[in-house]
Parts: structure tokens; C-alpha cells; sequence
């Protein structure tokens, strides 16, 4: 669970960006969960520099990210293929991402 509690005065409120975390699960078709999936940031609505993690043996992943927006998050793992799927992280906030790859052709 992420807790934030931040006390600001004045000017200084105008320029807090407060991050937030994408976490999920990887799965396979069949729900198994997909350890050492890499899961990665492709676009977001401010710069970041290669945003990116492993998997646990649970398929559990966590991403934190730096500002409110719209993420476009990447999948990977090694003959399952790829996915995305875009997200809107609001400050402070824990948001739930689950993703199913499915078997290469």
C-alpha cells in the first residue's frame, strides 16, 4: 500500500509532482504467472529514463513513476511474445495493472 503525505506552503505546492505506482501480475493463457517478464515504460507524459523491471516468481511486478498521465507500459518474456496497455497514474495512487501474453505464434 503507498502513503504519501506531503506539507507545503506557499509557492513551493505549485511544483510538487507526487509519483505514483503501476502494479500488476503477468500471466499466461492458461493464469499461470509469467516469472522474469521484463514490464517497461514506452511513453509518458514526462520524461523518463529506461523505467523498467523483472517480474517476480508470482508474475508481480511494481513500476513507480514519476508524475500524473497517461503511461503507455510495455510487456515482454521470452517465448510469450509481447503486449501494452496504457494507464493513468494520479499522484500518490497505487494503480492496478494485470496483463495475459500469450505464446508466440
Amino acid at each position: 500500500m503507498l502513503a504519501a503525505a506531503v506539507l507545503l506552503h506557499g509557492k513551493d505546492q505549485e511544483n510538487v509532482t507526487v509519483p505514483s505506482v503501476i502494479s500488476g501480475r503477468v500471466h499466461d493463457a492458461q493464469r499461470q504467472p509469467v516469472a522474469g517478464a521484463r514490464v517497461y515504460v514506452i511513453d509518458s507524459p514526462v520524461p523518463v529514463s529506461d523505467v523498467a523491471v523483472l517480474t517476480d516468481e508470482d508474475g508481480s511486478f511494481s513500476l513507480t513513476v514519476p508524475a500524473a498521465g497517461t503511461y503507455r507500459v510495455g510487456f515482454m518474456a521470452e517465448g510469450l511474445g509481447t503486449g501494452e496497455a496504457s494507464v493513468k497514474a494520479t499522484g500518490g495512487r497505487l494503480v492496478p495493472l494485470n496483463i495475459e501474453l500469450k505464446p508466440q505464434p
